[in-house]
């Protein structure tokens, strides 16, 4: 984005930053991404994060770099394998500004790097892509209204003068670290991620950073840090408990070659893990969690899920084994179904 909104802060080097992927449904990361940063001072002597125009990563007018490292972590059965992916690799300089990061883009692209098979990681400055109107939703939740109107009265009465939404994050930078990797390095047999019946069809991914438990200052300004690493923060979906789920917003897929599946369930069913499979094949492959989902005024109880290749599909109670009653449903394309699991097809 452009230099006017950008800052030269960068990663800790004390963090431990992960990325984590639970592929048995089984809410423990089988596979994590560690990322590592390490700052280096060209020159001590200047408090300037670069002394002169910088045109590539090794460019000596640059005089505080930062690299990192990458390890993958697999855990299965209590048995854990370590494989570093790539060590010292250069982040960019900050886009500070026409004068110090004159062709940007250029560095940013020199800082895409290869990351085992099939793999690529860039770890830098890049343009906030989620588009959220912040003053809107968290002035009473006055979506699709205008944020400037003043008359408390006429928002009390939904009466609201409408309004474009404002992409409050807009023009605005992120330190992003992003990964790509072949899927097949994802899945529990690695093979491919397959239709939705697959156990393979989902994977649960989230963040999380770590610190270490102790860190001491001596006087002589050197900084000592030791134990264990303690999880201080942790990402999955932004803004979705404090804001789609009251407002009961959802969106499923569908389109000329999918439908979806609205799967009510009792109220005591709340949590409960709904399984589904194409009709007649084997079960051990996608479900969906029962939930309260609050439409005009009132509260009802289902499972959702999209992305469905039309035709018949059966369905039961998680982890109820051979005694859960199975129910058939028929899922049309570019459609929504809807079944009920304790009485039959609704």
């Amino acid at each position: 984005m452009p230099w006017r909104t950008v800052s030269v802060q960068w990663r800790g080097d004390d963090v431990l930053y992960t990325s984590n992927i639970d592929n048995d449904s089984d809410g423990d990361a089988d596979i994590v991404y560690e990322f590592r940063f390490q700052t280096t001072v060209e020159d001590p002597d200047t408090f300037l994060y670069n002394t002169g125009p910088m045109s590539s990563l090794m460019d000596p007018n640059w005089n505080r770099r930062q690299s990192y490292t990458v390890t993958r972590v697999d855990t299965r059965n209590g048995r854990r394998r370590v494989n570093v992916l790539g060590s010292g690799l250069s982040c960019p300089p900050c886009n500070i500004g026409p004068l110090s990061t004159p062709d940007y883009a250029s560095l940013a692209q020199a800082a895409v790097h290869t990351m085992g098979p099939g793999g690529r990681v860039f770890a830098g400055k890049r343009a906030e892509g989620f588009f959220v109107d912040l003053g809107s939703i968290f002035d009473l939740g006055a979506c699709g209204a205008s944020s400037r109107t003043t008359d408390v009265r006429a928002v009390g009465h939904g009466h609201r003068p409408m309004a474009a939404g404002v992409n409050a994050t807009k023009g605005l930078n992120v330190h992003r670290i992003a990964i790509q990797v072949p899927m097949t390095q994802l899945t529990a047999n690695g093979g491919p991620a397959g239709p939705v019946s697959s156990p393979n069809a989902v994977i649960g991914v989230w963040t999380s950073a770590y610190r270490q438990t102790v860190h001491i200052h001596d006087g002589g300004g050197d900084h000592v840090r030791t134990g264990p690493f303690v999880q201080v923060s942790r990402l999955g979906n932004p803004l979705v408990h404090e804001v789609l789920i009251p407002g009961a917003g959802v969106v499923l897929d569908i389109g000329p070659h999918a439908g979806a599946l609205v799967v009510h369930a009792p109220a005591d069913w709340d949590g409960t893990e709904i399984e589904i499979r194409p009709a007649g094949e084997a079960w051990g492959g996608a479900h969906a969690a029962v939930r309260a989902r609050h439409v005009q005024g009132r509260v009802l109880h289902a499972a959702l899920f999209g992305s469905l290749a039309p035709g018949p599909y059966d369905l039961r109670r998680r982890g109820a084994g051979t005694r859960a009653p199975v129910v058939r449903a028929e899922v049309p394309a570019a459609a929504v179904a809807s079944a009920r699991l304790d009485a039959g097809p609704a």
